[in-house]
């Protein structure tokens, strides 16, 4: 019996430090705009994510983020208007954006 409560409490602690390097973890639901050159997203909500807190500055308006879209995430063929989710996720100093989600409007 002592045998098989050693060999859990070792996987959970494996488990929780091949998260702890994940520092931020955020889910942000936005607005694109393609009405400029360039397609500019508007975050309008923020979530902490499953494998960490979210640490983005939400109390102050007109704070920007800035990040390089991948040309796969399509968004200059979303109309304006059109809602997409994101991931943002920091893990051992590096930056990840993900696109989860995008309701293109009508």
């Amino acid at each position: 019996m002592m045998k098989k409560m050693l060999i859990t409490v070792g996987l959970l602690l494996l488990g929780n430090a091949a998260v702890a390097d994940v520092t931020q973890d955020c889910i942000l639901t936005g607005r694109v705009d393609n009405s400029a050159q360039q397609v500019q997203v508007t975050f309008l909500a923020i979530e902490h994510g499953s494998e960490a807190r979210c640490r983005i500055n939400r109390g102050r308006s007109r704070s920007r983020i800035e990040f390089t879209v991948s040309a796969e995430d399509g968004l200059q063929e979303l109309p304006t208007g059109s809602k997409v989710i994101y991931r943002y996720l920091q893990q051992s100093g590096e930056e990840q954006w993900e696109l989860l989600e995008t309701v293109a409007s009508t």
